[in-house]
């Protein structure tokens, strides 16, 4: 069994751009996953994209 990294699990405060950074910078190998939300409850009810 090889070991390391396989998937990465992010919060949806991440928002979609920045989601797809991270996908660019990791290996294919190494899955990711979000929780989805088209306003965070946790930012106000805005996207991360508009915050950061």
């Amino acid at each position: 069994m090889k070991k390391g990294i396989k998937a990465i699990e992010l919060c949806g405060g991440f928002g979609i751009l920045r989601t797809a950074k991270i996908k660019e910078a990791v290996p294919n190998e190494i899955a990711i996953g979000v929780v989805r939300f088209d306003n965070h409850p946790g930012l106000d009810f805005q996207s991360g994209d508009q915050l950061f």
